[in-house]
């Protein structure tokens, strides 16, 4: 199940961010036909976001291989996937309300979203850290951890978007 809400949950975000740029960035979208932006969008943000997650559970699977504990890497990637479907079923029905809404969507839509995946990226972090101290692991892998695999890939994605 948490895989088919992943999946399920990309399409939407992929959907999702077709729409934010149909709302708010049409001066782009004149030069290009519809078909052809659909395809890219959607790819694109699908592509990005699938790649990131090959990423983190590629190296959360290499490092407990060559740490011999995979039963660690096992136990982080289920806790990440388990996060993940719960941060997309938290806010597909809001993502759903921000694509179905004829005009200028509901902050509703927006803020709800938002803050289903703040809530889950929260808990989220304190199940790691949890999980951290439980194992007996250094705080400090646990930051490392953090910074390696949940904020360098995103900040990946992100940085080409805002600039």
């Amino acid at each position: 199940i948490e895989v088919v809400m992943i999946v399920l949950g990309l399409v939407t975000l992929s959907l999702c961010s077709l729409r934010a740029i149909e709302l708010y960035g049409t001066t782009y979208l004149t030069t290009l036909s519809s078909s052809t932006i659909l395809i890219a969008i959607v790819g694109a943000v699908f592509g990005s976001v699938t790649l990131m997650l090959a990423y983190q559970y590629g190296a959360i699977y290499l490092s407990s291989a060559i740490c011999e504990r995979t039963d660690i890497g096992r136990a982080l990637i289920g806790l990440k996937s388990l996060y993940l479907a719960v941060a997309f079923v938290a806010a597909i029905p809001f993502c759903i309300l921000f694509l179905l809404w004829q005009s200028t969507p509901p902050l509703v839509a927006i803020l709800g979203a938002g803050i289903s995946c703040a809530v889950a990226l929260i808990l989220f972090v304190k199940e790691t850290f949890l999980f951290f101290v439980g194992q007996k692991i250094s705080i400090f892998h646990w930051i490392l951890y953090l910074c390696a695999l949940e904020i360098f890939p995103v900040s990946l994605i992100l940085a080409p978007i805002l600039r």
